[in-house]
Order: structure tokens, then C-alpha cells, then sequence
């Protein structure tokens, strides 16, 4: 009987030896200063010199946390950095629509280029409507640029002191002008997929409502709303400010992390690299920028 188990194959636990079990034994006084020296070094990058990449935005703050290594190949190295079919569809559908509530054009109908897939705006028609309306009336941004120095001041998006960048399809402060609400819809556009992009998004829009209300001071809710237009999904979210003040600090964190590198290892994967171009052979080039990349046998 092949398959019988037999607990003779198995080794047995070796003893440590008295200074090993010296050397392991549980430490509750060296567990502490551990976590307290690694929370001190996370304080710490909230004031350490800025590194080789001084800003962020959602995006490459997503890209850095999937492989750093990428991140230092596009923005310090300018390695090429192609955006394809799908990212040029989601702009040219974001123009349709950003031009539309501007009421520079009377139609919602994206004229897509040759392979790109066709898209049917009439389920999200109201709310683009309501928006347009709004717009007319003052109280409905579009296509906002903002920049945020360090401390989270409000700056120019490409201001010499700018740290960090968010980009807004539109935020709709209810009625009011901005500068007196308190109260505002931030929306978002997304072409791609809904399904595994929740966690994501969601983090996206916390950023979106942070930088609300660092920029709004009379702000004191906002509701974040991503509208899947291939889809026909809507996610969303709804945050105070005193629940976001409680959330900042991660993203300060996490941030100040990418801003204050200096060092970029790569992280090779099958599904990093799979959508990475640095990891295929760009135009103009004999090999793949990145030397790390992740190769099928």
C-alpha cells in the first residue's frame, strides 16, 4: 500500500540548542521597541528630504507600489511609456464628455477611432445633463487640476513646489458655489472594468475627497462617485471630514514613502509585468528597458 501513511518518513523536530533558545526566546520588550523603531521611521519620511521623485499622483503611487522599479524607469529614467488603444479610448470618451457639460458641443456620441470599441452614454445621459446644468450656474467643476504642496496647501498643478497632483472629471458642490458649500459629489469616469478594481477605486477616491477638503475649508462631506460607462455600474463612497482626517495620515504615509526614495528595487511578477511597457521592446529600441522583467519559458 503505496499511499499509506508512513510518519517514519518524516524528520524529526531538531532541539535547539541553549544559546539558540536564548536567541529566540519571545521578547515582549523586543517586540515593542521594533514596532516603535519602524513607526518612528514612518514619521520620519513625513519630513525627510524629498528623493528622486518628488511627486505623486494616484496613479504612479499605484505604480510604485507595484514594482518601484517601473516607476524609476519612467520618471527619472523618461524610459517610453506608451499609453495603447484603451487608455487613448478613455480620454477621447472623457473629452466627449467634459465638453459636453461645458456645453461646447450638444453631443454625447464619442466618435471612436478605428478599433476602439463603441460606448452608449445614454444610461449616465441625466446625470450628465444635471451636471451641465449645473456647470451653467456655477456650481459644477470640470477637469480639475490640482496641486498640493507637501503640507497639503493648494498650488499650481505644475508649480515649482507642487508634491502632489490629482486630476477630477467633475465634483458637483450641490447647488452652491464652492467656496461656500459644504457639501460636494466628486465624479468619475471609468471606461475600464469594474470587477477587481473596487479596492482600488475606493482608494482613489479617498485620495479625491482629501484633497477636497484640503482645498475647500468649508467642505464638511463628500461623496465620491465612479460611474463604469461600459459597464452601466456605479461605486461610491462617503466620507465626513472628520473620517478622512482619520484616514489621511495613511496616505501621507504611503506617499511620503514613494516621494522620499531613493532606492527603486524592481518586483518581477507574471501579472506586474504582463501590462508593463518596460518590460516589451518599445520603438526605437533593440531590448526592453527594464532588465528584470518577467520572461515566460
Amino acid at each position: 500500500m503505496n499511499d499509506q501513511f508512513d510518519p517514519s518518513a518524516f524528520k524529526k523536530p531538531t532541539r535547539l540548542s541553549a544559546q539558540a533558545d536564548a536567541k529566540h526566546a519571545f521578547d515582549p520588550g523586543a517586540i515593542k521597541a521594533t514596532i516603535q523603531a519602524k513607526a518612528q521611521a514612518e514619521d520620519d519620511l513625513l519630513t525627510a528630504p524629498l528623493g528622486l521623485v518628488k511627486t505623486w499622483s494616484f496613479s504612479r503611487l499605484m505604480q510604485y507600489e507595484n514594482c518601484p522599479y517601473s516607476v524609476y524607469l519612467k520618471s527619472v529614467m523618461k524610459c517610453p511609456d506608451p499609453s495603447g488603444l484603451a487608455a487613448e479610448r478613455g480620454t477621447l470618451v472623457h473629452e466627449v464628455i467634459e465638453n459636453y457639460i461645458q456645453g461646447l458641443t450638444d453631443t454625447l456620441v464619442p466618435v471612436m477611432l478605428p478599433g476602439m470599441k463603441k460606448i452608449d452614454l445614454a444610461p449616465f445621459t441625466p446625470l450628465i445633463e444635471q451636471l451641465r446644468e449645473d456647470f451653467s450656474t456655477g456650481t459644477v467643476e470640470v477637469e480639475g487640476d490640482w496641486g498640493f504642496t507637501r503640507d497639503w496647501t493648494p498650488t499650481d498643478f505644475f508649480g515649482d513646489d507642487v508634491w502632489g497632483r490629482m486630476k477630477l472629471d467633475a465634483i458637483d458642490f450641490e447647488g452652491v458655489p464652492p467656496a461656500e458649500a459644504t457639501s460636494a459629489v466628486a465624479h468619475d469616469w471609468k471606461t475600464g472594468r469594474k470587477f477587481g478594481n473596487e479596492l482600488k477605486h475606493n482608494q482613489q477616491g479617498m485620495t479625491y475627497a482629501i484633497g477636497a477638503f484640503m482645498r475647500y475649508p468649508n467642505l464638511q462631506f463628500v461623496e465620491t462617485q465612479f460611474s463604469y460607462l461600459d459597464e452601466k455600474e456605479k461605486l461610491g463612497n462617503k466620507y465626513s471630514r472628520e473620517r478622512i482626517m482619520l484616514l489621511k495620515p495613511m496616505i501621507d504615509k504611503r506617499t511620503n514613502r514613494m516621494t522620499t526614495a531613493t532606492q527603486f528595487p524592481p518586483k518581477p511578477s507574471l501579472q506586474a509585468c504582463k501590462w508593463c511597457p518596460h518590460a516589451k521592446v518599445q520603438e526605437g529600441f533593440e531590448t526592453p528597458a527594464c532588465e528584470f522583467a518577467y520572461q515566460e519559458l
